[in-house]
Parts: C-alpha cells; sequence; structure tokens
C-alpha cells in the first residue's frame, strides 16, 4: 500500500514538473513563419518575374499585417541583404521582383531567402524561409555576320560590314551595345590589319570598319570579326561566333577614282566656324556699304517731302520787284546751306513755301567763299508792308 501511493506521489510531481516547463512565458516575442508563394521563377534576361513571399503567425494561421514589419531578400547565400524594407501587403504578402536600383540578374540560376524582419513594438519574433526560391535567367541569343565589300561606288576602300541579331534584337528592337574587333589576315597567316569600331546602336545599318592600309593589289585575304558586349549586359546575352570572310582584293588603279576618307579633329571643325561665321558678317557689312546712297561732294541731298499740287501759276503782269510776287500772309522758313559751294557744284537757293505751294528754286550761287544763306524777314506779329510785299534778303551771294 505504501509503495502503491509513493507511485502516485511520483506521477503527480513528474506532470507538475511537465506542465511548468511547457508553459512559455509572457515575456517571449509570438513566432512567426516565412514561406515562398511558389518557389520558382524563370525568365529571359531583361524580362520581368516575379516572387511572391507570405508571412505568418506560427501558432494561428493569421497573417501579420503592414505595421507589423518588412521583408528582406538575401541572394545566392550572400550575408548582405539584395534588398531591404520589402513592404508587408494585404494578407501578409510581399513581392520581389527585379529592383531598380540593382543590376538586371545576369544570366543563370539564383538562389533566394527571405526574412521577416519585425517592427518595434509589434511583439513578433524574426523568421526566415527554410526552403529557398530559385530564380532561372535565360540569357539572350545575339548572332553576328560579317561581309567585305570592295566596291568603290560604295565605299572609298574595302570594308568590313558587321551585322547583329537573334533574341536580343527582336526583344529590344536595335542592338546590344558593345564592340567590334577585326583581324585581317593574309594568305601565309600573318596578319596585315586590324580595326575596332563600337556597334551602331539602329539595325538599319551595319557597323563599317574600313580596311585602310595593309592591302596589296590582287591578293586573298581572310577577315575575321568578334563582338564583345558591354559589361551591363554581358551577363545576358549570349553572342554566336561569326564566320570569317574571305575576299579578293582589287587590282592595282581600282581604287584611285574614289574619294579617300578625311577625318578632321575637333578643334579644325570648331575653327572652320568661327571662319565662315566672320566670313558672312564681313559679307554682310559691306553689302550694306555699297547699298548705301552716294554723296556728291559740297552738294547738300534733300529729300522732298510730298506736297499737294500747286495750284494754277498767276500772271502776274509787269513786275518792278520780286516783293510783288508774294503776298504778306505767306512766311518763308531761313534755309542755311552748311556745305561750302564748289565751282563744280554750285549751292542751290530753295524757297519753301505752304503745303499748297510746291518749293521753287529761286537763286544759285557760285561763292566758294561764303556759305548762301536766305533769311526771311517777315515775322507773324508784323505789319505787312504797305505794297503788299514781304522783305528778304540774300546774304553770301552776289
Amino acid at each position: 500500500m505504501k509503495k502503491l501511493t509513493r507511485l502516485f506521489a511520483a506521477a503527480a510531481i513528474s506532470v507538475l514538473a511537465l506542465g511548468a516547463t511547457a508553459t512559455p512565458a509572457f515575456a517571449e516575442d509570438a513566432s512567426t513563419r516565412t514561406v515562398f508563394d511558389g518557389t520558382t521563377a524563370d525568365a529571359e534576361f531583361g524580362a520581368p518575374w516575379l516572387l511572391e513571399i507570405r508571412v505568418s503567425n506560427a501558432e494561428f494561421p493569421t497573417p501579420v499585417e503592414a505595421s507589423n514589419g518588412t521583408v528582406s531578400i538575401f541572394l545566392d547565400g550572400s550575408t548582405e541583404p539584395y534588398v531591404e524594407d520589402l513592404p508587408i501587403a494585404l494578407g501578409g504578402y510581399a513581392y520581389f521582383a527585379q529592383p531598380a536600383d540593382q543590376p538586371t540578374l545576369v544570366a543563370g540560376e539564383h538562389t533566394v531567402t527571405a526574412t521577416f524582419v519585425p517592427a518595434g513594438g509589434s511583439e513578433l519574433a524574426a523568421s526566415t524561409t527554410r526552403n529557398a526560391a530559385t530564380i532561372t535567367i535565360t540569357p539572350l541569343g545575339v548572332t553576328s555576320s560579317i561581309a567585305v565589300v570592295a566596291d568603290p561606288a560604295r565605299y572609298p576602300v574595302p570594308t568590313i560590314e558587321a551585322t547583329l541579331g537573334g533574341a536580343y534584337t527582336k526583344l529590344y528592337d536595335r542592338a546590344p551595345a558593345g564592340e567590334w574587333t577585326a583581324v585581317v589576315t593574309a594568305e601565309d597567316g600573318s596578319e596585315v590589319f586590324t580595326a575596332t569600331a563600337a556597334q551602331a546602336g539602329s539595325l538599319e545599318e551595319p557597323t563599317a570598319l574600313p580596311i585602310t592600309s595593309g592591302l596589296e593589289p590582287g591578293k586573298n585575304y581572310t577577315v575575321s570579326a568578334t563582338f564583345v558586349p558591354d559589361e551591363a549586359i554581358a551577363g545576358g546575352v549570349s553572342v554566336g561566333e561569326a564566320a570569317p570572310a574571305t575576299f579578293e582584293s582589287a587590282p592595282a588603279g581600282a581604287f584611285d577614282g574614289a574619294v579617300q576618307p578625311v577625318f578632321l579633329p575637333v578643334w579644325a571643325l570648331i575653327l572652320a566656324g568661327l571662319l565662315f561665321l566672320a566670313a558672312a558678317a564681313a559679307f554682310v557689312f559691306v553689302l550694306l556699304r555699297t547699298r548705301a546712297p552716294a554723296r556728291a561732294p559740297g552738294k547738300r541731298v534733300a529729300v522732298a517731302t510730298p506736297v499737294a499740287p500747286a495750284a494754277p501759276a498767276e500772271d502776274f503782269g509787269d513786275l518792278d520787284s520780286i516783293d510783288d510776287m508774294f503776298t504778306p500772309t505767306q512766311h518763308f522758313e531761313a534755309i542755311r546751306l552748311t556745305e561750302m559751294p564748289t565751282a563744280d557744284a554750285p549751292t542751290e537757293l530753295l524757297r519753301t513755301s505752304a503745303a499748297d505751294v510746291p518749293t521753287q528754286l529761286i537763286g544759285t550761287s557760285d561763292s566758294a567763299d561764303q556759305p548762301t544763306e536766305l533769311i526771311d524777314t517777315t515775322d507773324e506779329d508784323e505789319t505787312p508792308r504797305s505794297d503788299g510785299g514781304s522783305s528778304w534778303s540774300i546774304n553770301g551771294g552776289s
């Protein structure tokens, strides 16, 4: 009986001890669970792809909320995150795609892990995916081909034309950036010419590499060329090798009539432009000077102002004096000719009248010592002469 009692007591103590160890402390954060919703993503280089990550409470099948934290992505076993702070959307999902601020994933297979990073005060624990996802990037194929054009009508010297094609050009409608290197070898295997050229972005025109030296007339040559894409896309394209091209150089004199290419430095082009502008400015200046009206020495050029037609001439009959031709109300402006008269071009004296009377020639002076001056001595406030004339005088002439 005592033995049975001891067994029951031992069992009770064991149950109590087990219950005490199985009960979690209230201070610990609740555990979470992070998984990939689909563990593979396949795409061609540069094409879009997407992985979905779901974060939930480990003890209760409820998703975490956006305010509970973010997700970090680790690529190919790196301890440094490839992407940080991916936001959590409705349903506890985070979405991972090609980041805009990261280089495009190169061709190949990439392993991805995701870690939930809880926010402060969320009372949630961090968690990492147990199974990694895989992203497979397929390289874009690029085909290459070359040909030699030895036609003086098209090029001044024999020229290598290099062309690209393939999946990359079809997807992006342009050629990939990169550089061509061409080597020309003679029949004995010696290299006679080497050239490099950047790939043209347009698909409409091939990349041209002129063969400017090393060729002998009437000889056979072989051309090989390789294309190396830029580093930014080198990991995402697969370039096919171009087949070698053979050609026979033209006989002597075949390209003598062709214009050889001339390459000018940038500074020479700028200088030529400045000289052209200077010449154009000088031409305009000379043109304006030649079109200006010439002035004869000692002669004033007057521009007449249109006036109304003159009234019919009056018959004054016999006149004793020139004063009999004018009325007291007519006034004359004083005209002083600043040029000195010369023997070849005597100064003309003009009388200006009212708007209804045109200008009339009233006298000339051939004096070379003094300018001729016509003065109107009639004042508006002055009493007209009794004989109805206007007083006037001519100074400086005879």
